[in-house]
């Protein structure tokens, strides 16, 4: 299956650098990534890549920073993880399988942009990963699967962000098993009302 990665932080190279090593055995050819463009960074604003688009180019993987690129790839799948960017509709529908998303929550719950600050922050006793098909809203669309984990109480940005990885990465895996095997992966709609 042709899978087009879609991302930028740290974290995002992080499964990134799963799906690249465990390729052969989920049946998957990363054909390209998308992330934004190089940026200033740090006190001297020097440009430079993001961490993502640094591991791609490491693995011999075409880099861009146009979504648009979808449109010539022949992509099946897109999956995406912090990208930075609000993903609209006639892109969303471009890859056979559309936008797969991994969202470090268990939405509907803290949807946005700090989805694993907030339930250390708030004192939260569990947090975790849900995989969802993405609609054009923001951490709207339907869920494909979600996995909860617990919080320790000496928990750290670092240690929850291991932690999501490793959750992440099976969340895919199992996903992809599935969508292996049909035409479609079953999905569940959010309960809105509950959204945070």
């Amino acid at each position: 299956m042709k899978i087009a990665y879609i991302g930028t932080p740290t974290l995002s190279a992080a499964i990134l650098e799963k799906l690249i090593q465990h390729a052969e055995e989920l049946g998957i050819e990363i054909t390209n990534v998308i992330t934004q463009p190089d940026m200033p960074v740090g006190r001297k604003q020097i440009v430079t890549p993001s961490p993502v688009k640094v591991l791609a180019l490491q693995n011999g993987i075409p880099v861009s920073h146009d979504l648009q690129v979808l449109t010539t790839e022949n992509t099946e799948l897109a999956l995406l993880f912090a990208f930075g960017m609000i993903i609209p509709q006639k892109v969303l529908d471009i890859p056979t399988h559309g936008f797969w998303n991994i969202h470090p929550s268990l939405l509907p719950a803290y949807r946005g942009a700090s989805p694993i600050t907030f339930p250390i922050f708030l004192g939260d006793k569990d947090s975790g990963v849900t995989l969802m098909k993405m609609d054009a809203d923001l951490d709207h669309g339907p869920i494909i699967e979600q996995a909860a984990f617990n919080i320790p109480e000496d928990a750290s940005r670092g240690s929850i962000e291991k932690e999501v990885v490793s959750i992440a990465f099976k969340l895919i895996s199992n996903g992809l098993g599935l969508l292996s095997k049909e035409e479609n992966v079953n999905v569940v709609q959010q309960n809105h009302e509950l959204a945070t």
